[in-house]
């Protein structure tokens, strides 16, 4: 650190916070979730921020919401096919 030795000095308040954690649920190639069994939860989709496994080291910006808009596509059309039948 420098040593602040010649006034003035300026101060601003800040706080400590975080993104949102690297953390998240585990998801296939098609947003569906997975289980601790490694096995697709059947109907249950996850885009965005829930989804884990996209980062590994740091937050590239505004990132979740390219991640939001691709697998919300992808989930959306996942499970409307799957609505089909």
């Amino acid at each position: 650190a420098l040593p602040l030795s010649e006034p003035p000095y300026i101060a601003i308040p800040v706080t400590g916070g975080i993104t949102f954690t690297f953390g998240g649920l585990k998801c296939d190639t098609s947003a569906r979730v997975i289980d601790t069994r490694g096995q697709v939860m059947p109907g249950l989709y996850a885009a965005g921020e829930p989804m884990g496994e996209i980062f590994y080291n740091n937050y590239p910006g505004a990132s979740s919401v390219i991640r939001g808009a691709v697998y919300g596509k992808i989930a959306g059309a996942h499970a409307a096919e799957r609505a089909k039948g």
